[in-house]
């Protein structure tokens, strides 16, 4: 199985791919506060986490893991460079 975009109610996307999930934006996207933060010099513009280890999303990885943070977001925008983020259905005629 392949990596899983999401978007939050707000508008913030995320990636999943396997364990790890990479959200592009800082705050929680939805119901809770701080939907939004505006990160400040110095502090990590995104969130990763590995949910195997962290399931409930206590530890922002980004910085820490920037060689998986680069990994993931360059994958993401080659799929959106691909112009679709799953593969395309066979016809079965």
């Amino acid at each position: 199985r392949g990596p899983i975009f999401h978007q939050t109610f707000h508008g913030m996307i995320g990636m999943r791919d396997g364990d790890w999930k990479l959200v592009f934006g800082r705050g929680s996207g939805g119901w809770s506060e701080p939907v939004w933060i505006e990160p400040v010099e110095g502090e990590p513009f995104g969130q990763l986490y590995h949910l195997g280890r962290d399931p409930g999303e206590t530890r922002n990885l980004y910085a820490e893991e920037a060689e998986r943070t680069k990994e993931l977001e360059e994958l993401a925008r080659s799929l959106v460079m691909a112009g679709r983020t799953r593969p395309p259905v066979e016809d079965e005629d």
